[in-house]
């Protein structure tokens, strides 16, 4: 069921909780278009692809055919607008804009407590350790890092070579130059950030 629908800042963005089947996603598209679920034999991943093109169908006001580059990037193949998907426990986010953008949606968890020293750099980690609730801050700073890849994805950066602030709920993510702003939101089920 979709559960947000908003546009800010030029870009629109959908999530989709995933509650029902298989069949019952199918049923949703109702023979409006095709769906692809060759090769994906696991039926969350089936649900993913169902409930995000849904949601592409939703924030197109239409259904919107879509191919995928090499690097796995999607992209509308008949439309000029760009595209942006993620995934996560349950949750599908999709978003959608006239200029290159990234989202991405995580489960709340601290299993991103496992893995900081790969994606945080020393000051973010230092920050990070020097509070009593870690989890959210790394999660947060994950996903930035995660849609500011989504965005650049002709580069191939290093996670660390960012560097993430936050202002109140927004994030300022720099790389080399350039500074990327972002926004977020943060629950007791996901972090989203889209920019």
């Amino acid at each position: 069921m979709i559960i947000c629908d908003r546009q800010i800042n030029g870009i629109r963005y959908a999530i989709w909780q995933l509650t029902e089947s298989v069949s019952e996603l199918m049923d949703h598209i109702n023979g409006r278009f095709t769906v692809s679920l060759t090769g994906i034999t696991n039926p969350n991943r089936q649900k993913e692809r169902l409930a995000s093109r849904l949601l592409i169908e939703l924030l197109c006001d239409g259904h919107q055919p879509i191919d995928y580059k090499e690097n796995g990037e999607p992209y509308f193949t008949q439309c000029n607008l760009h595209l942006s998907i993620s995934h996560t426990k349950n949750y599908v986010a999709v978003a959608v804009a006239p200029f290159k953008i990234g989202i991405d949606i995580e489960h709340t968890s601290e299993r991103v407590l496992r893995i900081t020293e790969k994606f945080l750099n020393t000051t973010e980690l230092a920050e990070v350790t020097n509070t009593s609730n870690p989890a959210p801050i790394a999660l947060l700073y994950w996903c930035a890092k995660e849609a500011m890849y989504k965005k650049m994805t002709d580069k191939e950066p290093e996670f660390t070579l960012f560097t993430c602030q936050q202002h109140h709920n927004t994030l300022t993510v720099h790389y080399q130059a350039e500074t990327f702003s972002f926004i977020f939101e943060q629950n007791n089920h996901y972090t989203l950030v889209i920019g």
